[in-house]
């Protein structure tokens, strides 16, 4: 995916500003803080990914996991 479409440091900022923009604009206290606090946890994520993606060490693929009734 990333060969196709670079996500890098710059596209991340923009997209948490855009984050934290619409957030302010349509909430507002506790709940909306901590939309922008995961927010930031996601693009610190996504950040690591990318990282590893660029020195060529590529994430296991998911599998399904059964999970106990």
């Amino acid at each position: 995916m990333l060969e196709r479409c670079p996500f890098g440091a710059g596209e991340l900022a923009r997209w948490l500003e855009l984050w934290e923009e619409t957030v302010d604009e349509l909430f507002t206290g506790e709940t909306a803080e901590l939309a922008k606090q995961r927010a930031h946890l996601a693009g610190e994520a996504i950040s690591v990914l990318v990282r590893r993606h660029q020195h060529g060490i590529r994430s296991l693929p998911l599998t399904a996991v059964s999970r106990p009734e």
